[in-house]
């Protein structure tokens, strides 16, 4: 309660913890960053946690052109062998551009270097955090990876190759889009992208994600905010393939929000359009965060989820979060949005349980319509459990939702990695 106090961060990034296999064991590392509390990223063995000591810190890495803000790494295996980790630079770096980095688990070597050269102080850039795929081998060694950055880029790094002086080759990583809104400004990618197959042929990957940004100072105005979008952008990484603009993309739009009481319970709810991708003509989609041509200033700074049963997905959730402006009021709220994951449409059902009753059927349809957003949590990711049937249990991080809701169901997902549970305390 001072008056004279003023809050730092110390170390708030998310860490990532994976199982890795070097010095001839399986061990379990953690890689973690200091987020917006300094400027380095490290890495400590806590394969025996209960006796951790100095001797299982591995590494901690720094460089000029890395900056704060580093969001959770990657850990994966490459196809010559090696354990890595992969991360963005984050921002406010000493050169402002958008850079990857690549960084051998075990030692912390660095294996590469990707600058992408686009960025200065004049117009500074930042790499959001990225996210891999084994895809189209499926053999547990990444192939590509994906992130975005501050100038709306969503990049493609090419990483089938063994030769890891190939990686920050500059034929190696490709502009896959750049997102602008309606008015050819670029819009802000801070989020993790989200990958899935084509659930029909798997002929194809998805690239999901929103745009917005919440943490620079333009960022809390909200006389005339940018309109922020969601994607999903098709890729065929192995043909010369890219997507130029909105013009390659179908539209869908929010068709209709209002509130809602369903079995006394009260929501605001969304239905979206429900329109068919022709894939000879688009190379994926789109939907602007406007309703009725008022923008609030909706945007996404969390990355896209499935829902949590098994099998291929064939739908997407994002969260979005509309910032308060009023002083006197909560400070944000934000929306679920639930999508297909092919052509950002609605789904042919309903896909929140908004009566309660442990059931997804007609009743929790309202008027007619298919609902498929809810006003949902304040933008955050969403950690989803699978209860009884056929309900997922959504938890937003809002502690007055601690218990979660039993809303969403009738998805799947593909488990990746160890497989485990949590408990809920």
């Amino acid at each position: 309660m001072s008056q004279d106090y003023d809050h730092r961060y110390f170390l708030d990034g998310t860490p990532a913890v994976g199982d890795a296999y070097f010095n001839d064991q399986w061990q379990t590392v953690l890689v973690g960053t200091m987020g917006v509390g300094g400027r380095t990223v490290f890495a400590l063995d806590v394969t025996d946690p209960e006796n951790f000591s100095a001797n299982d810190v591995l590494w901690e890495f720094t460089d000029p052109d890395l900056g704060y803000g580093v969001s959770q790494p990657l850990i994966t295996r490459m196809n010559n062998g090696d354990w890595v980790a992969i991360f963005g630079n984050g921002y406010n770096s000493d050169n402002h551009r958008a850079v990857l980095y690549i960084v051998r688990l075990r030692d912390g070597n660095l294996l590469a270097k990707i600058d992408t050269g686009e960025g200065n102080a004049a117009n500074p850039n930042g790499m959001a955090a990225p996210i891999a795929t084994d895809w189209p081998d499926m053999n547990l060694e990444t192939a590509y990876v994906y992130a975005g950055d501050l100038q709306g880029n969503l990049w493609r790094f090419d990483l089938t190759s063994t030769n890891t002086n190939q990686w920050d080759h500059h034929n190696n990583r490709d502009i896959l889009f750049t997102a602008r809104d309606a008015n050819n400004n670029r819009q802000p990618i801070t989020v993790r992208p989200s990958l899935a197959a084509d659930p029909d042929n798997n002929d194809f990957v998805v690239v999901l994600f929103g745009t917005g940004s919440y943490f620079r100072s333009q960022d809390s105005i909200l006389d005339d905010p940018q309109t922020q979008t969601l994607y999903g952008i098709h890729d065929r990484p192995t043909t010369n393939w890219s997507v130029n603009g909105r013009n390659q993309l179908l539209e869908q739009t929010i068709d209709w929000q209002g509130e809602v009481t369903v079995n006394g319970n009260d929501w605001t709810v969304r239905e979206t359009s429900d329109k068919p991708i022709d894939l000879n003509n688009y190379r994926g989609w789109y939907m602007d965060l406007i309703y009725q041509g008022v923008n609030y200033g909706e945007r996404v700074i969390a990355e896209a989820t499935f829902p949590s049963s098994g099998g291929t997905p064939d739908r997407v959730r994002f969260t979005t979060l509309v910032p308060d402006n009023d002083p006197c009021g909560s400070g944000r709220e934000g929306f679920l949005m639930d999508l297909v994951i092919i052509s950002g449409a609605r789904y042919n059902e309903s896909v929140f349980d908004l009566s309660s009753d442990g059931v997804i059927d007609e009743n929790d349809e309202v008027g007619g319509r298919i609902i498929s957003g809810v006003q949902f949590g304040s933008g955050e990711r969403i950690t989803s459990l699978r209860g009884d049937g056929n309900i997922d249990y959504l938890y937003p991080g809002d502690p007055e939702s601690a218990g979660g809701k039993p809303l969403g169901g009738l998805g799947s997902n593909v488990p990746v990695g160890r497989q485990g549970w949590r408990q809920i305390r």
